[in-house]
């Protein structure tokens, strides 16, 4: 087992590092549903669900080496925008 002062491992050799010429940002907007569940025990350690995040939109822009987009953002809205965007190309 590692030390106390050896239990985190961390890159240190900054100078192997390369630039990544292009980055994605992308947003999900989720609705929280209510979740209707049944009394939990008190005696027993539980976590009680009370709602779920269901997708609703997500978006996304590619940024190139220049900072610059690559093309207007992309947007996919409604139940199926995680399989909408999945099936993309």
């Amino acid at each position: 087992m590692p030390t106390q002062e050896e239990k985190w491992l961390e890159f240190s050799n900054h100078k192997f590092k390369l630039p990544v010429p292009y980055v994605i940002y992308a947003d999900l907007e989720c609705i929280l549903e209510k979740i209707s569940s049944c009394e939990q025990d008190p005696k027993i350690s539980s976590t009680e669900s009370i709602a779920k995040h269901v997708p609703c939109g997500l978006a996304y822009v590619i940024v190139g080496p220049d900072g610059a987009m690559i093309k207007p953002p992309t947007v996919f809205r409604g139940k199926n925008a995680i399989d909408k965007f999945l099936k993309s190309s």
